[in-house]
């Protein structure tokens, strides 16, 4: 599996969490090599980060189990 995060902005990340980050921030983030290949971003947006998955060519808003994803993602590219 691969899993690869990529940012035009400075960004920090702690824990499996994304803690620091600029106003506009966009982080993209892929995964490959597994059974289900994602591609996302997390999109600021009111001072928080917003989760969009690529669905069919487009992005929507993240699911629950999408966020869960993210947690594991997150925390596996940071304990590594």
């Amino acid at each position: 599996m691969t899993r690869r995060l990529e940012t035009t902005a400075d960004v920090k990340l702690e824990n499996g969490q994304v803690t620091t980050f600029p106003k506009g921030a966009v982080i993209k983030l892929r995964e490959g090599g597994g059974a289900q290949p994602r591609q996302a971003e997390l999109r600021e947006n009111a001072g928080k980060l917003e989760l969009w998955i690529k669905d069919q060519g487009s992005f929507r808003r993240g699911s629950a189990e999408e966020e869960r994803w993210l947690k594991g993602f997150l925390g596996d590219i940071t304990t590594k």
